[in-house]
């Protein structure tokens, strides 16, 4: 048990009523508490008040064990209709008032009353949850008064089934715990390259060959290392129905989607005749082949408003989404009946073919009364209908720009919102990496209008917030869990709280609740580790909640259950040797490693605001010696990134060195570290950290600042790759010296591909290390290479081979232009090297 006291008893009554996820837009905490007794009832105004409370006394006769009945009788338990609530609510708020004596729950619509009743029985004890009778627990609920709306009508999740099929029973257990936590769209990814998931009766190949993959299937295995001979599976009509109305009994929405004109694999196998006419060998960035249908093909909109036809009678939700990202244009180069097509309706370009695509696409889907969603892919080529809506997830940018278009956004960026991401960490499972880590408190700091410069008008046309989870590393249930949750509970509470109530370390306080709910649930949620800070040869564990069980090891070794109990300060000089885990309820976290170096000073609400001004920090006890200091601005929590525009040094009041770019820290660091080279150190002096900071937005933000002097030399230089690098993290992106840098190529290295660090002046070294891979794990690491240098940058000599991802070696103090990694050998997958210490 993770508290040995129930949170009742440990926070009191104030904390009791916060303790919700999401948290409510207006709380007002009271004394005392009211307590369910054995012959309480629910008393109820309309039949649409009675349904929605049979639905919750059901769950709680589970967990309680009272008998807890519904009907019109007086009661102390009333929930209603109250046509009232509208006018500050909208059809979804409403107003809960709880007293020692009596519940009274009131709202416009039954949807309203629904979500009220969740925050009902998340006021009650994390076991109400339970999916079997709880013993020995008082079912108590703190005294409080709330007046709830949301702050976005659309709060999204999209599960692909595509990549691997879940079945009925995950997605209601999914449907579940997004209810709970008042989510209200489900996004249900269907076709895609790897198969294809609904039956649709007009065209049943779709299904028939489409939904199989296998050696012994005309669709053949799509994920690396799979040896299926038949693998797959769909939802017959009658599913699809079946799952519908369990998500409209909890007041989800289910958005289905059909992946086109790319991502067709499964169709295009299923039916061959619907690929451009001239056979191709291009690729999608996949590296997958005749995965795109023609738009040149009259016969490919007839199944398209087939398949349309059908779905609409499936889904009552008005939006369908066509996917239309990725598509491979060069599948369409070659073929004379696009090039006729072209010329006919005058496209300038197959970006244009594409847009002429989804135009039409737009037509069908409006026939039958439904709207079209589409990836942010589908805004280029020209212009789309006004009510078609954009879903962003590439970054916030794209978004910004159909919001300025005028489209309807709803904003699902891969960087905040795709939990197919990695946590981050050397003990976690394959994932993907393109948009970097994404840790639970990264998520939570999105803002789906921050930082778009919308007009009023423009940011109304921001829907609300969306993750996804793509499956391609996701095998079962278990495995999804674990990247869903928590992430989505604080997505939750992005998409429903108003941005202004909205803090991380108040968040903190009310997780461990909400993992309570969730381990009730049944859901294998990944249980957050700790996170550590080092100083002076001292580490001290920071909780991912309150009363977190936190383990510990100090000699490299992987902690377990049974490992000291963290109670006190440790002591430890390499810290690179620290590990550590939470424990709860019997289950571990994923074990970090080492720990950040503590800050010499920190920046909150107190010292920030959201205007541009300077702050001045003392760093007479950081400044101790001569040498190049790095000042880092580590972002801990809040709702609002810092953005720095200028950091100065003083010695006694005057400025001695300067560093002045744009950088930023929150859910993404972006060129966070600042440059300040100190000479002729003055033991006694006063210096000073001045940085112009501000909070984007606000100042709901906090984060440490270390400044600390580089251990090694850090010359001037240039670095040049034979590889192209990913996104900004070029062999350029190096020369800065920038902490965090890294080269990542674009490609896996082969034999002979090499990195090479070229010095503006002969180096004197005596010692030289080149790391390669993620700093806290094993990720992208370099194996089969060989670490050389040179005295005149073109004869180079080698010092050293890889191993466990690094070489270094010692020299014999002769000067060095240059420094160089060597491929020895092809590597797996895309790779990374880190800056080079010198010394």
């Amino acid at each position: 048990m993770l508290r040995s006291i129930s949170p009742i008893v440990l926070c009191g009554v104030a904390a009791v009523a916060h303790a919700q996820v999401p948290l409510p837009a207006d709380v007002q905490a009271a004394s005392g508490k009211f307590t369910l007794k054995a012959d309480d009832a629910i008393q109820t105004n309309s039949p649409a008040a009675a349904k929605e409370a049979e639905k919750f006394a059901a769950g709680l006769r589970t967990s309680t064990g009272l008998p807890l009945t519904v009907g019109t009788a007086q009661a102390r338990i009333r929930v209603g209709i109250d046509e009232s609530v509208r006018a500050t609510g909208g059809d979804e708020g409403y107003r809960l008032n709880v007293t020692p004596e009596q519940v009274q729950l009131t709202a416009a619509t039954a949807e309203g009353i629904f979500h009220g009743l969740q925050t009902l029985r998340q006021l009650l004890p994390p076991a109400a949850f339970s999916t079997q009778k709880v013993s020995g627990t008082e079912w108590s609920i703190g005294a409080v008064k709330i007046d709830d709306r949301p702050r976005f009508g659309w709060r999204g999740f999209m599960l692909d089934e595509s990549r691997h099929f879940f079945g009925m029973d995950y997605v209601k257990h999914l449907l579940d715990a997004m209810a709970a936590r008042k989510m209200n769209v489900f996004h249900w990814h269907l076709s895609d390259d790897d198969g294809w998931r609904i039956e649709i009766k007009s065209w049943p190949k779709l299904t028939e060959v489409g939904a199989w993959r296998g050696t012994e299937c005309a669709l053949p295995n799509t994920r690396e290392g799979e040896t299926h001979k038949r693998y797959g599976g769909f939802y017959t009509q009658e599913q699809i129905k079946e799952i519908v109305a369990y998500a409209a009994e909890r007041h989800i929405d289910i958005m289905p989607e059909l992946d086109m004109p790319g991502h067709c694999l499964a169709v295009t196998t299923a039916y061959p005749e619907t690929l451009p006419g001239t056979g191709d060998d291009s690729v999608s960035v996949q590296g997958v082949k005749a995965n795109v249908l023609s738009p040149a093909r009259e016969g490919n909109y007839k199944m398209v408003d087939d398949i349309i036809r059908e779905v609409a009678t499936l889904f009552p939700f008005q939006f369908i989404h066509v996917g239309g990202d990725e598509v491979n244009h060069n599948a369409w180069s070659k073929d004379p009946a696009i090039k006729a097509l072209m010329e006919k309706e005058n496209l300038k370009g197959l970006g244009a073919v594409q847009n002429y695509f989804t135009r039409r696409l737009e037509t069908i889907i409006s026939k039958h009364q439904r709207r079209m969603v589409g990836w942010n892919e589908i805004l280029g080529g020209g212009n789309l209908r006004p009510d078609t809506t954009v879903m962003a997830w590439t970054g916030t940018g794209p978004g910004f720009e159909a919001a300025k278009k005028g489209h309807p956004v709803i904003m699902a960026p891969g960087p905040y919102c795709y939990f197919d991401m990695g946590y981050g960490g050397p003990d976690e499972p394959k994932t993907h990496w393109w948009a970097g880590n994404i840790e639970t408190s990264k998520t939570y700091s999105f803002d789906p209008t921050s930082g778009g410069n919308l007009t009023p008008d423009q940011q109304a046309l921001v829907q609300g917030a969306h993750g996804a989870l793509w499956t391609e590393f996701v095998t079962d249930g278990t495995g999804a869990d674990y990247r869903i949750f928590p992430r989505l509970n604080a997505l939750a509470e992005v998409a429903w709280t108003p941005q202004e109530k909205r803090n991380w370390d108040d968040f903190t306080r009310r997780f461990g609740d909400d993992l309570e709910r969730l381990h009730y649930q049944g859901i294998a949620f990944r249980v957050p580790p700790p996170t550590a800070l080092w100083k002076q040869g001292k580490a001290k564990l920071v909780p991912p909640f309150p009363g977190a069980d936190m383990r510990f090891t100090t000699d490299g070794s992987k902690p377990t259950a049974d490992s000291p109990r963290y109670e006190s300060v440790i002591s430890i000089a390499d810290p690179n040797k620290l590990r550590y885990i939470t424990v709860f309820r019997g289950r571990t976290s994923p074990a970090k490693n080492g720990a950040e170096r503590e800050g010499f000073a920190k920046w909150s609400p107190e010292n920030i605001t959201a205007d541009w001004k300077p702050v001045d920090f003392d760093a007479s006890a950081a400044v101790t010696a001569d040498g190049i200091h790095r000042a880092l601005f580590q972002f801990n929590s809040g709702g609002k990134k810092l953005v720095i525009r200028k950091v100065e040094l003083l010695r006694d009041g005057k400025v001695i060195a300067t560093d002045a770019h744009d950088g930023e820290s929150g859910g993404k660091a972006v060129n966070n570290s600042y440059r300040l080279p100190v000479t002729g150190h003055r033991s006694g002096a006063k210096y000073t950290l001045r940085a112009e900071i501000k909070g984007d937005g606000g100042n709901d933000s906090r984060g440490g600042i270390s400044l600390d002097r580089a251990e090694g030399l850090e010359p001037e230089m240039t670095v040049a790759a034979s590889a192209d690098g990913y996104q900004e993290h070029t062999a350029a992106s190096l020369v800065t010296w920038n902490p965090g840098s890294y080269f990542w190529s674009n490609r896996p290295l082969k034999d002979g591909d090499t990195v090479t660090f070229t010095f503006a002046k002969p180096q004197v070294l005596r010692h030289v290390e080149l790391p390669t891979g993620e700093a806290s794990g094993t990720k992208d690491q370099i194996q089969n290479a060989v670490l050389e240098v040179s005295n005149d940058g073109k004869t180079f000599k080698k010092v050293a081979d890889y191993g466990y991802g690094s070489a270094k070696a010692d020299l014999d103090g002769k000067p060095v232009l240059a420094i160089r990694l060597r491929a020895t050998g092809t590597h797996a997958g895309w790779c990374m090297v880190r800056l080079p210490q010198l010394r």
